[in-house]
């Protein structure tokens, strides 16, 4: 899998918005990122890539201008497979069923016993 873009929508009424980022966890443990504006009220940051099946967790963080921090729920989701892996995969396993088809279907019976009586 590649990197994965998080784009979220940060909004403060009063003092407006000083600072925010996330943070995550995976395999490789916990990790900060900084936000990027996008857009009004809008932010985005990026988590590395991921080994396939790894799990990730994630919370934006924000600091208003005076001081006051805002922290989400957590986000979680798992890495699939890379598209080139599974494709790989599926390939392989219908070359294992031919082969195995192929031997069967040309494998031939032993010769039938001699049934003529000893002369």
């Amino acid at each position: 899998m590649d990197d994965v873009n998080i784009t979220f929508i940060v909004e403060d009424k009063g003092a407006g918005v000083k600072s925010v980022w996330i943070s995550y966890s995976s395999v490789g443990g916990a990790m900060n990122a900084t936000a990027k504006p996008v857009g009004p009220s809008r932010y985005s940051a990026i988590i590395p890539k991921q080994p396939p099946f790894a799990r990730v967790s994630l919370r934006v963080y924000a600091v208003d201008n005076s001081g006051n921090t805002s922290v989400s729920e957590t986000i979680t989701y798992t890495v699939g497979l890379p598209a080139w892996l599974l494709i790989i995969l599926i390939a392989t396993s219908c070359l294992v069923v031919l082969t195995v088809l192929l031997y069967v279907k040309r494998r031939k019976p032993p010769p039938p016993p001699s049934t003529t009586p000893p002369g």
